[in-house]
């Protein structure tokens, strides 16, 4: 019985650690998204951003 707890204890945290890996690259895939140099419209990019983006730069 304390075989079974385990291997369920291990399970649930084998899966909160691969919920957590997708979250991160969701994350870091959303940031690279919004990102105003990937942004093919200026004013909506600097609409996101807050501010003026020198686009020469």
């Amino acid at each position: 019985m304390k075989a079974y707890f385990l291997t369920l204890a291990v399970l649930f945290l084998l899966g909160g650690f691969l919920v957590l890996v997708k979250l991160i690259s969701n994350h870091f895939r959303n940031k690279q998204i919004i990102s105003p140099e990937r942004m093919r419209n200026r004013e909506l990019a600097e609409a996101i951003v807050g501010k003026k983006i020198d686009w020469n730069n």
